[in-house]
């Protein structure tokens, strides 16, 4: 159950806001070279005494990336019960006679983001438990088809926000009603090219002509299935390897369903059979919501992200989108008091330059999280510094190694932080939200500066000795 409370918003807390001095370590960071041209939001907040102990451009909206990820998360932790998973029906329609089922196979998709997930293999094998189902029941002979119920959304697919660039990337995929190993694969071309898995479906023009310098990219219209390689390259026909977003999921599923099942020695006929009779039904289940936000939060998974978001329940007569979702989610947030006021969520994975949120509004959400019966389960989505994840590197071999709860979120010109600082025993004893938009120079001195800030934030009696001690010119 959750509770609402109104997050700490007084005028003596606006007025601090805007007159705090900067602590030494925000003024070195801010001063750092890899920032001084870009926009850069800054919040420390001890949450024992209630205090902001840094707040830089605390209200000014600014692209999250996948920072994003930790509002997704959150959301359908309060919006989801704790024991939610993914179900996804399989129907067999028609009447079974003798060892025929004169009718269809009916998969009725769920949005289930984790289907034959690499990620999850002891949740594997939907194949071959269909198959199974089927053939418990004396089945060899099916009169119909396989169908993809779709009708779960409204859409789905790959979001309308994203960038062109993005989309034949394996982080690019989309998120669809019928999600399936994970809706990628890896594309290897060279004077021909080649899938795994085998996507019959698909396209490979290389259009790579010779020159000096390598400048090749691969390129894919939303909802094609046509892959162009363009640019130059000394040797335009060498092969080389891709990891890249499958178009159709669905496509691969029926194809290998098919596959399994002729394996068994159960014949498909392939004609549909129209009929709403059910003979016999089985469903299978996905991890549950908190291993699979575990998993996005720590990798970033992008389409595990989207979802989330999805999965969040909507007011029955809202349609169900990504767009209904986004503003029931900001919707949900202003009546818990969270500062709401100009943000914008166009995506759950952060992937969309459209979304804005504030360091305000990520630092009084967390703080809401926090301070929630939903703590300790919140936290312990997040990947700890130096240790896990996107953030193996962060703090690696520091005092602050395993001390910090936080998701990270990267894309061209954009570097961010937001989380917790967390102590012996898991808890949150202070929120943390780094937000840089627009730098310029290398990612690794930006990191490396942002590393030296947290670690002057909260300084130890150890010595220190790393990476941070110094810009590197890369």
């Amino acid at each position: 159950m959750t509770i609402k409370f109104r997050v700490f918003r007084s005028v003596y807390a606006l007025v601090l806001v805007a007159m705090l001095t900067l602590s030494a370590s925000a003024q070195s960071l801010l001063s750092s070279s890899t920032v001084r041209s870009a926009t850069v939001g800054l919040v420390v907040k001890d949450l024992d005494t209630d205090s902001l102990l840094i707040a830089y451009n605390y209200d000014k909206l600014l692209t999250p990336a996948s920072v994003m990820k930790s509002v997704t998360t959150a959301s359908a932790m309060l919006s989801l019960p704790a024991d939610f998973k993914f179900g996804t029906k399989v129907l067999l329609t028609g009447k079974i006679k003798k060892n025929t089922l004169d009718g269809n196979i009916v998969v009725k998709a769920s949005g289930d983001p984790t289907l034959e997930s690499r990620h999850f293999p002891d949740n594997a094998g939907f194949v071959d438990s269909i198959a199974a189902f089927v053939k418990a029941r004396g089945i060899n002979e099916i009169s119909g088809k396989i169908i993809v119920d779709y009708s779960v959304y409204d859409d789905g697919g790959v979001s309308q926000y994203w960038l062109l660039e993005d989309l034949p990337w394996d982080y690019g995929t989309g998120h669809f009603p019928l999600n399936y190993r994970d809706n990628a694969f890896v594309l290897t071309v060279g004077k021909g090219f080649s899938s795994k898995p085998n996507l019959d479906y698909i396209h490979v023009y290389n259009q790579l002509k010779k020159g000096k310098r390598n400048n090749a990219s691969l390129t894919r219209a939303d909802g094609s299935c046509d892959f162009y390689l363009k640019g130059t390259a000394a040797a335009p026909y060498a092969t080389r390897t891709y990891n890249c977003a499958n178009p159709d999921p669905s496509r691969l599923f029926i194809s290998e369903l098919k596959s399994k099942l002729k394996a068994e020695g159960i014949a498909l006929g392939g004609d549909d059979k129209k009929t709403s009779k059910v003979a016999a039904t089985y469903v299978h289940y996905s991890p549950l919501i908190d291993d699979i936000m575990h998993s996005l939060m720590v990798r970033s998974d992008n389409m595990f992200a989207e979802g989330m978001l999805r999965a969040q329940p909507l007011d029955s007569l809202e349609e169900a989108s990504v767009e209904a979702s986004a503003l029931r989610e900001i919707a949900m947030w202003d009546s818990l008091g969270v500062a709401t006021e100009s943000i914008t969520i166009h995506d759950g994975s952060g992937l969309a330059r459209t979304n804005k949120l504030t360091p305000r509004f990520e630092t009084e959400m967390l703080t809401y999280m926090a301070r929630s019966p939903f703590a300790e389960r919140y936290v312990a989505l997040f990947a700890r510094a130096g240790v896990e994840g996107t953030l193996k590197s962060l703090l690696k071999d520091t005092p602050l190694q395993g001390k910090l709860a936080l998701k990270s979120g990267s894309m061209r010109g954009v570097q961010c932080y937001a989380g917790y600082k967390i102590d012996e025993n898991n808890r949150p004893t202070h929120i943390v939200v780094v937000m840089v938009n627009n730098f310029n120079g290398a990612r690794a001195n930006l990191k490396a500066a942002i590393g030296r800030f947290l670690l002057e934030t909260f300084p130890t009696a150890e010595s220190e000795t790393s990476q941070y001690g110094k810009e590197t010119n890369l």
